[in-house]
């Protein structure tokens, strides 16, 4: 398992990442690296409907937190109305 490392964008080169990368670290580059912020599956998501709607989220980087937010939403209605 790689660890994770948050670090202010634009300070990394590809040749920073490149090496972080073989030694086993996941670069993570973030206008506010405070503001990070991991989220962890819980039993009402699976593992890959957290990572879908994260990768979605990146996808459309713009705005990102509310993206992931509002596809989590979207997936807790569907999952509503499916056990309905």
């Amino acid at each position: 398992m790689k660890q994770l490392v948050i670090f202010q964008q634009g300070t990394l080169s590809a040749k920073d990442k490149e090496r972080m990368s073989k030694e086993g670290y996941l670069a993570i580059e973030s206008s506010d690296p405070a503001r990070v912020v991991m989220p962890l599956p819980s039993s009402q998501f699976t593992p890959d409907e957290m990572l879908r709607c994260a990768l979605y989220a990146i996808e459309n980087s713009a705005g990102c937190k509310d993206n992931f937010v509002s596809q989590l939403i979207k997936l807790t209605r569907e999952k509503q109305s499916a056990s309905k």
